[in-house]
């Protein structure tokens, strides 16, 4: 299930990046934004304004951060929101294997392969 309509605060961001063991210009090259912009999305450590639409940038930052293999929670009643690691389909492997050419014999970063 896609998260791209759901705002989600910037630490929320950067954690799925991290997760992923990527640099910001990795993610920012694969979104098609500059790295500026997913830093200050990134630093925004509020949601957007309430019902205000997701950017076409963020959009494309989540978009691209599902395809790699993250799942986004959304916030929950006491609005909590987390993201995890979700089991790699081969979308998600395909975009991993173009970031690290040569990894396909290995894990990528401790993400574990669907059976």
């Amino acid at each position: 299930m896609t998260q791209i309509d759901q705002h989600f605060s910037g630490s929320i961001l950067a954690a799925a990046r991290t997760l992923l063991d990527l640099t910001q210009a990795q993610v920012a090259a694969e979104a098609n934004i500059s790295v500026s912009t997913l830093k200050r999305m990134e630093a925004r450590g509020e949601h957007a304004p309430s019902g205000a639409p997701p950017s076409n940038n963020y959009r494309a930052v989540v978009a691209f951060l599902e395809r790699a293999g993250i799942q986004f929670i959304p916030p929950d009643h006491d609005g909590d929101e987390g993201v995890r690691r979700k089991y790699l389909d081969e979308g998600a492997v395909e975009v991993l294997d173009r970031l690290f050419p040569g990894a396909r014999d290995r894990d990528y970063v401790g993400v574990r392969r669907r059976k």
